[in-house]
C-alpha cells in the first residue's frame, strides 16, 4: 500500500560523465542553487550516487546542504556512500542530512515494508550514521515514519524507541500519501478508519504540545491536522515555485506528485529556459490553485508557512512559535 514506486520500469540513468556534462553546461544556473534533495526509490541503489553529489557540489558554488531520503536496508552502500560525501564536504559549509525510514520497531518494521530483516540493517545504518555524526559536525541524522494503519497504536512507541533509545531527536511523522505517478498506490486509498484518525489526532496534538519534536516539525503536525479537519493547506508547496524537480532520466516534473506531466529534459533543454517557460507558470498555477491545497506530501517549510500557523495556532503552539521567533533561530 506505501509505495509501488519499485514496480515501475526505472528507464536509463543518466551517466555520471551525463549529469556532469548538463551541469558543465547549466553553470549560471546552478550559481544559484543552495539546497539538493535526493530521494527515491532508494538513492543508494545508484552506483554512483557518492560521484553523483561530488559532481553537483562542484558544480553548485552556492549549495549549503544536501538531504538524501533512504530506507536504510543497504547499510554497506550507504556507509561507503555517505563515508565519501562526508570527505567530499569536509572543507565545506554544506550541511549533509540523511534521513532513514523507520515504520515500526522489529517485526512491524518488516511486516510493514515486507522485506524480512530490513529493519536489523535500518537500525544498522543508523547507529553507523549516529558514531559518524561524532566526529562530523556537518552530518545531521533524522528518521521519518509514515503513519499509517498498520502502526498507529505504536506511535508513541516508535518515538520513544528513536528518541530514547537511538538517541536521534530529529524525527518526523507523515502521513501516507497516494499518488498516480510518484507511489503509483491510488488504487489502493482506503478511507482511514476512525481508529485511525482519532489515535492520529491525539498523537499529533500531543507532539505540538510536548519538547522532543521541533518548531518545523510542529508546523507541519498543525498542517496535517487542518488536513483532516477537511481544511486547506497553509504550508504553500515550496516545490512549486523554488525547486527543480528533476528524475533520474533528466525529465523535468512540476512536482512529486505531478500525472506523468513533463517540461522536457535537461539532456536537450537549458535549465534557465525550462524555469523561465510560460507553459511551466501555466502549470505551476493550475497545481497551486486545484491541487496544493489538499496536498498532505511534506515538502517543505519556511517562515511564511510559520506566520500563518501562528495566526490560526492554539495557544500553547502560539507560545512557542513566538519564543521560537525571539530566540533568532
Amino acid at each position: 500500500m506505501m509505495c509501488n514506486i519499485w514496480n515501475r520500469p526505472a528507464g536509463i540513468d543518466l551517466s555520471i560523465g551525463q549529469w556532469a556534462d548538463v551541469f558543465n553546461k547549466n553553470k549560471q544556473f546552478l550559481r544559484k542553487i543552495t539546497k539538493l534533495d535526493i530521494t527515491g526509490g532508494e538513492p543508494f541503489l545508484y552506483a554512483g550516487i557518492a560521484e553523483f553529489v561530488a559532481v553537483c557540489i562542484h558544480n553548485m558554488p552556492s549549495l549549503n546542504q544536501v538531504s538524501i531520503t533512504t530506507n536504510g536496508s543497504c547499510s554497506d552502500c550507504i556507509v561507503l556512500a555517505v563515508g565519501r560525501m562526508l570527505q567530499e564536504i569536509k572543507d565545506e559549509s554544506i550541511r549533509l542530512t540523511v534521513s532513514v525510514s523507520c515504520d515500526g520497531v522489529g517485526q512491524l518494521h518488516d511486516t510493514i515494508r515486507g522485506v524480512p530483516g530490513i529493519f536489523e540493517n535500518s537500525i544498522k545504518t543508523l547507529v553507523w550514521l549516529k558514531d559518524a555524526q561524532m566526529s562530523n559536525p556537518n552530518l545531521n541524522v533524522s528518521v521519518t515514519t509514515v503513519i499509517q494503519q498498520r502502526n498507529v497504536l505504536e506511535l508513541d512507541s516508535i518515538h520513544r524507541f528513536i528518541v530514547d533509545e537511538l538517541k536521534i531527536s530529529d524525527h518526523l511523522f507523515v502521513p501516507l500519501t497516494f499518488s498516480e505517478n510518484f507511489q503509483q498506490n491510488i488504487a489502493q486509498k482506503q478511507n482511514p478508519s476512525d481508529v485511525y484518525l482519532q489515535t492520529t489526532t491525539l498523537f499529533l496534538e500531543k507532539m505540538i504540545r510536548g519538547t522532543t519534536a521541533s518548531i518545523y516539525h510542529k508546523v507541519v503536525y498543525a498542517d496535517i491536522l487542518r488536513l483532516m479537519r477537511g481544511k486547506t493547506s497553509m504550508r504553500r508547496c515550496p516545490l512549486l515555485r523554488r525547486v527543480l524537480t528533476i528524475d533520474n532520466n533528466g525529465q523535468v516534473m512540476p512536482c512529486f506528485s505531478s500525472k506523468g506531466e513533463t517540461f522536457g529534459t535537461v539532456i536537450g533543454k537549458p535549465m534557465e529556459s525550462i524555469w523561465k517557460d510560460p507553459l511551466r507558470a501555466k502549470c505551476l498555477d493550475r497545481y497551486a490553485k486545484n491541487r496544493c491545497p489538499r496536498c498532505n506530501f511534506v515538502c517543505g517549510i519556511g517562515y511564511l508557512a510559520i506566520i500563518r500557523t501562528l495566526l490560526t495556532s492554539p495557544p500553547e503552539l502560539f507560545r512557542q512559535i513566538i519564543s521560537f521567533i525571539n530566540s533568532g533561530r
